[in-house]
């Protein structure tokens, strides 16, 4: 869900198979965590959770990367 608490749990496709990165950056545009190191995956449907942690309330941004994409996308954590 999102907003989101403790876990949140990002779902995303590949429509050919490649790296993906996976980060998580904050409201200033500094990255406070690499969900998902580069990774090799083949096409399909993908999941990956995520704790909060020790991260602060707020807005944040998750950025999937592979070589012919990127894509981002704004979540709330909240408490």
């Amino acid at each position: 869900p999102n907003p989101f608490r403790e876990k949140i749990t990002i779902t995303y496709i590949l429509k050919e198979p490649g790296a993906v990165k996976i980060s998580l950056f904050d409201a200033f545009g500094k990255e406070v965590r690499v969900i998902l190191d580069p990774e090799r995956q083949s096409a399909g449907k993908h999941q990956v959770d995520m704790t909060a942690g020790n991260l602060n309330i707020g807005v944040y941004i998750v950025k999937i990367q592979t070589l012919s994409y990127s894509i981002s996308k704004k979540i709330l954590l909240v408490y």
